[in-house]
């Protein structure tokens, strides 16, 4: 966490660095928002639920920088939560409360570039355990994700290069022991074979330490294609192997597939289809053979945007007989009636199986928002509800949500 906050406060003081006026831009927008929150079941429980009213306070900033050497952006806030009737459960600490989404890139364009990323958010710790998007209480710890890549690219002739790149990875659990860091060194061969094609041989060596489990390490091989294929469609594929060896005995090997198809309907109209099978390792479950195929479809106006969303997911833990498998759909709406109004929807359906506990559950919610902006003034309600059906006794809950939020921006 040290770490986190040290590399966060580095980046967000490059701005400062003495660089001509003319050349860099600099945005600086701080902000404010209260609200108003009732939930008639806290706790997400099946028996007894237990409402509440959560007042939130939301301090925050957002800093972008564009230089010649440099490009940043930082949403930073924090977001205090206050439970009436639950005093106790307060989300009043400054480790629970952070809220960031940073990326910095460093000397775009030139041989040598630096990306860093970093996030501090609320996220579920156990895709099995009840949890809802709105609830950062229930099955929700903060976690801190940080990336440091740097990146040199020897252009050895006109249409070869090879690219040399390492990448620091670093996942902290809050009030948990979860910690991961992983270090990853890269090569890789790129040849363009003409303005619409490129093809890549790619080796990656991964050390991984994990709290979780035995600390491994990972060897990736991977051949890879980038086609534009005419004006609307384009395919990016590769395939390759991946070989596991833990410190303390133990190996899995996997082979690697990804496949992404875009594809332009119509101006307004996209269609996406991508397909992915690698290693995956995960904060609190370890590491596993994962496999994950999406397709979409995405319509895109001025005054209308909307997405719908067919997936598959298939997760096979290497150190346990878990296996979490699922399928659903979500479906999301943004309407802007005028400059001032905007009307938002959101519908998403689940169905799970996870073994070896031999559990079906079947997840539904539904939601909307409408909103008002003015200048620097947002004013917003929204409604949500979740289902939680299982075929497990005391799994099950229902959940609604009325919130009321007030914002003012600079």
């Amino acid at each position: 966490m040290k770490l986190f906050k040290r590399v966060l406060l580095f980046v967000f003081c490059l701005p400062l660095l003495p660089v001509s006026v003319m050349a860099a831009q600099v945005e600086f927008h701080p902000s404010v928002a209260l609200g108003e929150e009732y939930t008639d079941n806290l706790f997400l429980s099946d028996n007894n639920p237990q409402s509440d009213a959560i007042t939130t306070f939301t301090p925050g900033v957002i800093l972008n920088y564009k230089a010649p050497y440099a490009d940043i952006a930082l949403d930073y806030s924090l977001n205090y939560q206050f439970y009436k009737k639950h005093s106790e459960q307060n989300l009043d600490r400054f480790v629970d409360v952070q809220r960031t989404h940073g990326t910095a890139l460093f000397f775009a364009g030139r041989p040598f570039i630096l990306r860093m990323n970093g996030d501090i958010s609320r996220e579920s710790l156990d895709v099995r355990n009840n949890s809802a998007a709105a609830n950062d209480l229930v099955n929700k710890s903060t976690v801190y994700h940080l990336t440091v890549a740097p990146e040199y690219r020897w252009q050895m002739a006109p249409s070869f290069s090879v690219v040399f790149g390492y990448l620091y990875d670093r996942i902290q659990v809050a009030h948990a022991a979860n910690d991961s860091e992983g270090h990853t060194g890269s090569v890789s061969l790129e040849k363009k074979l003409s303005t619409n094609t490129l093809v890549s041989a790619t080796y990656r060596y991964l050390m991984q330490q994990s709290d979780v489990e035995d600390n491994y390490k990972q060897q990736d091989y991977t051949l890879g294609l980038t086609q534009q294929v005419g004006q609307r469609l384009s395919v990016k594929a590769e395939a390759g192997a991946s070989q596991v060896k833990y410190d303390h005995g133990g190996d899995a090997s996997s082979p690697n597939w990804l496949v992404g198809l875009n594809y332009q309907l119509t101006p307004p109209v996209s269609l996406a289809f991508d397909y992915a099978q690698k290693f995956q390792l995960y904060s609190l479950d370890g590491l596993s053979k994962d496999r994950v195929a999406t397709a979409s479809i995405i319509y895109s106006r001025v005054r209308l945007e909307s997405r719908g969303e067919v997936y598959w997911n298939d997760s096979q833990y290497v150190q346990s007989s878990r296996q979490d498998k699922a399928w659903g759909g979500r479906f999301k709406l943004h309407i802007l009636p005028s400059k001032a109004v905007f009307y938002d929807l959101d519908v998403d359906f689940e169905h799970a199986n996870f073994k070896p506990d031999a559990e079906q559950i079947d997840r539904y919610g539904f939601g909307g928002t409408i909103g008002f902006e003015y200048r620097r003034v947002l004013l917003s309600s929204s409604f949500h509800y979740r289902i939680n059906n299982s075929d497990l006794p005391g799994r099950d809950f229902r959940n609604a949500i009325i919130a009321f939020n007030a914002a003012l921006r600079f």
